[in-house]
């Protein structure tokens, strides 16, 4: 299998995780290919017993029972590490922390070991589960929970969140490619962050360059709206396309 092949694999994998049930021609749109390619893709996934596919619609075999952090995590681990490591230089001991599900953030929870007297708050069971562990205290956003990518959702997560202001809140986005904003895939994710950046004194985006390539359903909030964008080093064009960040920190 050509590499190209296995991390489009990959990416449909990682779709799948955050929506359960996608159509296959949402998904030949959303990676750019011919919904002939996508079909082709969606066979050999579901020759390895990886997907299902019925009525036009793929959907993982098992959803629960991957964690879609491992799989998110696999691509870029150290870049992303990098990115969030200079992200926690912002935290100060005793802050109130909102973190995103991103795979940029997950994979550099453990750099939060340098901090004391955190609280952390977030709608995924994962990096809950973490965090505690860590030592820190711990909020949970109530609400739903998806199966596909363990987050809470809904009223209750909009109702929870009001009652708190952050220090920082840490976000990532799916994509940029052919916006001036940050992507989001639903609508619901994209109402809750506007909440988020609402009660929050300080907001990084953490977006790993791959994200340049890659695009989302909805914009959430545009380049000028979020005052710090860290990611790895940035090509010429790449810093034209976001030149209405405030600021760029590149790691």
């Amino acid at each position: 299998m050509s590499k190209k092949k296995e991390e489009r694999h990959l990416k449909i994998r990682q779709i799948l995780m955050d929506h359960q049930e996608m159509k296959v021609s949402a998904l030949a749109q959303m990676l750019q290919v011919t919904p002939e390619t996508m079909r082709k893709d969606l066979d050999e996934l579901e020759n390895q017993n990886l997907i299902v596919r019925e009525h036009g619609s793929a959907f993982l075999k098992s959803a629960i029972s991957q964690l879609p952090a491992k799989i998110r995590s696999q691509e870029f681990p150290d870049e992303k590490r990098r990115i969030t490591m200079r992200a926690i230089r912002e935290i100060q001991n005793g802050n109130i922390i909102f973190l995103d599900d991103s795979s940029t953030i997950m994979n550099g929870l453990q750099m939060l070991r340098s901090k004391k007297d955190l609280t952390i708050v977030t709608t995924n069971l994962l990096i809950g589960m973490e965090c505690t562990q860590l030592g820190f205290e711990v909020v949970l956003l109530g609400g739903k929970i998806n199966p596909g990518n363990y987050n809470t959702y809904g009223a209750l997560c909009h109702d929870d969140l009001s009652r708190f202001t952050f220090d920082l809140a840490l976000l990532g986005t799916t994509g940029i490619k052919g916006s001036d904003s940050y992507m989001l895939n639903t609508l619901e994710e994209v109402s809750f962050h506007r909440e988020v950046v609402k009660h929050s004194r300080k907001v990084l985006m953490l977006m790993h360059q791959e994200k340049m390539n890659e695009t989302g359903n909805y914009p959430f909030l545009s380049f000028s709206e979020i005052p710090v964008l860290i990611t790895n080093p940035l090509s010429k064009e790449d810093r034209n396309i976001l030149k209405e960040v405030p600021k760029i920190i590149e790691v």
